[in-house]
């Protein structure tokens, strides 16, 4: 369960300019994949650094 705060607010610019994710340069579409049954293939993204920091951030503040 997770308990909005109406007072919090994000830092002035963060992650504002930040990609959320970068592409996997190791994942592939699967063979066995079908476009019409599983949907466009879209490559895997690798969390950013700074983003990976900021949820563990979060997920600290959490427990």
């Amino acid at each position: 369960m997770e308990i909005e705060d109406d007072e919090a607010t994000k830092p002035e610019g963060w992650l504002d300019d930040e990609l959320e994710g970068i592409e996997d340069p190791e994942a592939s579409k699967p063979e066995d994949w079908d476009d019409k049954e599983d949907g466009e293939w879209e490559d895997l993204k690798l969390k950013t650094p700074s983003v990976r920091r900021h949820l563990a951030a979060v997920s600290r503040r959490g427990q």
